[in-house]
């Protein structure tokens, strides 16, 4: 279950947090964008808010990948679903018929029916985790390495996710906005986001 936790939890991140920390200084002011009542064009306005979020979300992807009974870990997840979930319940209420609208990837989607019912059940699962991993620490557990190994794999995902910002900078300016360009670009900050949570994760080494 957490890992399915994880990785929706990577994913609330990304969008648009992750993919707005990216694309924005990359195209400057010709780009403009807005989530929530905060905006800007390029890396101006709100952007230094966006940067924050998404600095977060990678201590709690961090922690919950190689330390996922800490402590802080656990209530930072719980209150990042509750979150959620209230501003998800939020939206419904107030716009039950509400259409969210990629430019670039030429997405529409209901958000009622499929953000909502997504939140909800990732609020579920959070709630249950949180419970049981709460039991858990009360229970003697055998001793066990505190820190896991970082591994050559890790190092591998994380200098891939660096080596993408380049080519990413190269796509972001090389068409026209929104165009084909842009939507591979879009899709390289999802790898890159991919790979660095890749990067966390605890592999293990090989037996000599």
């Amino acid at each position: 279950m957490l890992g399915i936790i994880l990785v929706y939890t990577a994913l609330s991140f990304y969008e648009p947090f992750w993919r707005l920390t990216m694309r924005a200084p990359m195209q400057g002011k010709r780009f403009a964008w807005d989530y929530a009542g905060i905006g800007g064009q390029g890396a101006t306005g709100g952007y230094p808010v966006v940067v924050l979020i998404s600095a977060i979300g990678l201590v709690i992807l961090a922690l919950g990948w190689r330390k996922p009974g800490h402590r802080f870990f656990r209530w930072a997840v719980l209150a990042w679903a509750c979150l959620l979930f209230l501003s998800s319940l939020a939206i419904v209420i107030a716009e039950p018929g509400l259409v969210l609208q990629g430019e670039t990837l030429r997405l529409e989607i209901p958000f009622a029916w499929t953000v909502f019912p997504a939140d909800l059940l990732y609020f579920a699962a959070v709630l249950i985790w949180f419970w049981r991993a709460g039991r858990e620490r009360k229970e003697p557990r055998a001793a066990g390495p505190d820190k896991p190994a970082w591994t050559p794999r890790n190092t591998a995902f994380l200098v891939l996710a660096l080596l993408l910002v380049p080519v990413e900078a190269l796509l972001f300016n090389a068409g026209e906005l929104h165009g084909p360009m842009d939507q591979a670009a879009v899709a390289l900050t999802f790898a890159q986001y991919a790979a660095i949570n890749l990067s966390l994760v605890p592999w293990r080494k090989k037996a000599a």
